[in-house]
């Protein structure tokens, strides 16, 4: 295992190794050693186990006054060592370490060879080393009777939390918003996921003071510290912390049953005066958010689908216009000026230009004339085709019923009763059907 310490490596340097040698029995499992203040800031001796147990606590108790920063780890085989600007060792107590402990605990499990200890400290200590043998995994100090040792890990009984179970703290309860205001400044509070709902958590404060919030999900570490955590935030007036919680996510499949220690949320408050509130966000307000997701994408789709429809037709229509439309005949503008002044222009019924209209048969369409330029239907199998002097092609019932409403055709707007002023035919082209 691979990690950077600065304390170590600033400290790391030659020593010499003692041999300690380990002799435990079924009637004495375990044993103590005192050491004077050491030398210098790192020792490192190794021991001999034997094989009467499968598991060894090795636990080191620091028995000279002043606040030292301890690094306690081991190695199989060799002293650990730096390679690389990194410090190579099996395990170390990581959580102590963090804490800033003067107790530090660490489990060997099925030594075969030599097993190396390294201490670095700040300063020169004094302290204990004591080896306790087991078949079973071995808990620091075994939970300090507040909770139950299951597989090398305390199940610390409520409201106390930590590796050892030795920091009492305060419960927090869903949908429940309670305040702290006392002269303390530091308070730890605790949560077990359950692995239900999302939660959302919140910590506000309505002081002058600022009040700082430190939350850690236990893992190698089990109390957040100012300068180990998961999340963190400085909280002021109008300034609160806030949090969204995914229990699911975290929730370990392995954690079911009555022996299982179930994921927490720790926090550290440093502050006076604050409130605590950890909400529920229901199913319902999740499923109302997805129906509404739904059916605004619901209704855009239908808009996107109506528009691309709408194009489509619009541009099909062009296509049509273009194949059936040939070039535009010259109007004598004057001619038709000159015309339309004629008050007999007013009386023209719908006989003044029917002579604008030629029966042709399905023979005579040409490529792209194959529907009707007005309700877009076939012209194959149409018994009465109609062509007018633009050369666009229609039904019979369908051009003479636009001509009683219209004088030009619906395509190119070339107006029919310019010809029929000129020819003044009156004949009848269009039989009844």
């Amino acid at each position: 295992m691979k990690n950077t310490f600065a304390l170590a490596l600033l400290l790391l340097i030659t020593f010499e190794v003692s041999c300690l040698s380990v002799s435990t029995t079924e009637e004495k499992p375990s044993f103590k050693l005192s050491f004077p203040k050491t030398t210098n800031s790192s020792t490192t001796f190794y021991m001999d186990f034997s094989n009467t147990f499968e598991y060894y606590a090795v636990e080191l108790n620091q028995t000279s006054p002043g606040n030292a920063e301890i690094v306690f780890l081991y190695m199989e085989s060799k002293p650990p060592s730096v390679q690389d600007g990194e410090l190579i060792y099996d395990d170390m107590d990581y959580d102590s370490y963090a804490q800033k402990k003067s107790e530090h605990f660490l489990l060997v499990s099925n030594p075969l060879e030599k097993i190396y200890f390294t201490i670095f400290t700040n300063i020169s200590i004094s302290y204990d080393i004591i080896v306790s043998g087991s078949h079973e995994k071995l808990c620091p100090k075994g939970c300090n009777q507040n909770g139950q040792c299951i597989n090398g890990e305390c199940k610390c009984n409520k409201p106390f939390i930590g590796r050892d179970c030795s920091v009492l703290a305060i419960e927090i309860e869903k949908d429940k918003m309670f305040g702290i205001g006392a002269p303390e400044e530091q308070f730890y509070f605790f949560y077990e996921q359950d692995g239900s709902q999302q939660l959302r958590l919140e910590i506000s404060t309505e002081q002058l003071d600022s009040v700082y919030v430190y939350l850690l999900v236990p893992d190698l570490i089990y109390i957040p510290t100012p300068s180990v955590y998961n999340q963190g935030a400085n909280i002021t007036i109008g300034q609160p912390f806030s949090v969204m919680i995914n229990q699911r996510n975290s929730r370990r499949d392995d954690d079911d049953g009555e022996d299982s220690i179930p994921d927490k949320l720790v926090l550290l408050v440093q502050g006076k005066s604050f409130e605590i509130n950890l909400e529920t966000i229901s199913d319902d307000r999740s499923k109302k958010s997805r129906l509404i997701i739904i059916i605004v994408c619901s209704i855009a789709g239908s808009l996107l689908l109506c528009s691309i429809g709408f194009c489509s037709r619009r541009a099909f229509l062009k296509r049509q216009r273009e194949k059936q439309t040939p070039a535009t005949p010259n109007i004598d503008l004057e001619i038709k000026e000159k015309e339309l002044e004629i008050p007999a222009y007013q009386e023209q019924t719908q006989k003044l230009y029917n002579d604008a209209l030629e029966i042709i048969s399905n023979k005579d369409l040409q490529d792209g004339q194959d529907n009707c330029g007005i309700c877009l239907e076939s012209l194959k199998t149409a018994k009465v085709i109609c062509k007018i002097q633009c050369s666009h092609v229609f039904h019979g019932s369908c051009i003479e019923t636009w001509l009683k409403k219209n004088s030009y055709c619906p395509f190119c707007r070339f107006d029919l009763k310019i010809k029929a002023i000129k020819e003044n035919n009156d004949e009848e082209l269009i039989p009844e059907l």
